[in-house]
């Protein structure tokens, strides 16, 4: 499923990247037992809605993705930081995070599942 929804990449299709991924996170969820896809459908599906200009939706899932990493030092959340700032800078923004979008639906879903895995005490939520 990723695989054909990364292809939509190639071709300026983010339309229908959205929409795998979007599809992808629904087969994804629940129970959580692979936050480390989940995290890489939900940073896919933020840079279609960016590419689309829905930035509010694209930050939600950008940060839905950082909360599911396993690791919050690995280059994949370095990624997941970076697609933020470029949102964040998009929006006209250095702030806090903007209200939930309409498609936000999966944060509380999130949040429970990545409570299951420890945190290291110095970490901070970005």
């Amino acid at each position: 499923m990723h695989r054909n929804a990364a292809r939509s990449f190639t071709y300026p299709h983010y339309r229908g990247a959205e929409r795998r991924f979007r599809r992808a996170i629904e087969l994804l969820l629940p129970p959580i037992r692979r936050p480390h896809l989940l995290a890489l459908a939900h940073h896919s599906l933020a840079v279609a809605l960016m590419h689309q200009g829905r930035l509010e939706s694209a930050e939600y899932h950008a940060r839905t993705a950082l909360v599911l990493r396993p690791d919050p030092e690995s280059h994949l959340a370095a990624e997941d930081r970076i697609l933020l700032a470029k949102l964040r800078a998009q929006r006209g923004e250095n702030s806090a995070p903007p209200r939930r979008p309409a498609d936000a639906k999966l944060v509380p879903v999130a949040s429970r599942a990545m409570s299951a895995f420890p945190r290291r005490a110095s970490e901070a939520d970005v």
